[in-house]
């Protein structure tokens, strides 16, 4: 197995046992033995867990990001149809069997100085996903893009800590309706 292999396999096992488990709960140990690589390989990768974490976010980041707006593209064909279909996306994200939440919210709650790298992260993830929202706002001619895609990004982040807490997809139905009332105002 070559050396990026190795890396690369520590990444995907940290990515899972994060979204499982938290970051503090899931230790280097847990990890190791997990991914059947040495604790000398993984330092010869990461000088420590926070460098470790932070290259599992940026992986599930890209690889998150990718695969959310791809499916937001093919749900609509129009600008409108894509900013609700966001709610189909999440919903299915919800109804998936390894469905722990986002991973970001769980990073912010267990590394909470804002001044934190960790935190930050967490922070540019959240950012780039609004900034995509008002990109689909301005795509549907939204007058105020700025206001309807901060609206719709908190109905998202709402709709995914109570699914997380409620185990049910039903919180993206309930998103998705309050969003189509804000659409449906936005756009008059």
């Amino acid at each position: 197995m070559s050396t990026l292999t190795k890396k690369q396999q520590l990444i995907d096992v940290a990515i899972q046992m994060f979204c499982e488990g938290g970051f503090h709960a899931t230790g280097i140990d847990k990890i190791l033995k997990k991914s059947g690589i040495s604790k000398k390989t993984m330092y010869a990768h990461f000088r420590s867990k926070d460098d470790l974490i932070l290259a599992a976010l940026d992986q599930y980041d890209k690889d998150f990001r990718e695969n959310f707006i791809q499916q937001v593209e093919n749900s609509g064909d129009t600008a409108e149809e894509r900013l609700l279909g966001v709610f189909d996306v999440i919903h299915s994200w919800f109804s998936q069997d390894d469905f722990y939440g986002c991973v970001f919210i769980k990073a912010v709650g267990e590394f909470s100085d804002v001044n934190d790298v960790i935190c930050e992260a967490s922070r540019r993830f959240k950012k780039t996903m609004r900034n995509y929202l008002y990109d689909l706002c301005v795509d549907a001619r939204v007058e105020d893009s700025e206001t309807l895609a901060t609206e719709l990004a908190l109905l998202i982040n709402g709709a995914i800590v109570s699914s997380q807490f409620m185990k049910s997809s039903e919180p993206a139905i309930t998103a998705k309706n309050m969003a189509r009332k804000l659409v449906a105002d936005a756009l008059k």
